[in-house]
């Protein structure tokens, strides 16, 4: 029977995490880079994204911390079970 080298719930959580953490980083930069801009039926008024986009850079950066030590933990494990499917090493990765 072939050894269970997949991810466990835990890595399959990490990579979703670090998927969505990054999504949330280019949406809170572009966010935050936009300029103010007048309100269509308002144009006495501005809209300003610049304080969501910050929120969201952190939060996606957060999320992206997360879900890497999730992923760098149960990679740990599947090491120490004797499953791991990368390794790093003097000369680079190996498979």
């Amino acid at each position: 029977m072939p050894a269970d080298r997949g991810l466990r719930p835990s890595g399959k959580a990490g990579v979703a995490l670090v998927v969505t953490g990054g999504l949330g980083l280019v949406a809170g930069l572009v966010l935050a880079v936009l300029p103010a801009r007048p309100k269509p039926d308002d144009p006495t008024r501005e809209v300003y994204t610049q304080p969501p986009g910050y929120a969201l850079l952190g939060v996606g950066a957060a999320t992206l911390v997360v879900g890497a030590v999730l992923l760098g933990l149960d990679r740990r494990r599947a090491k120490a079970r004797g499953h791991a499917r990368v390794q790093l090493g003097r000369g680079g990765l190996r498979f």
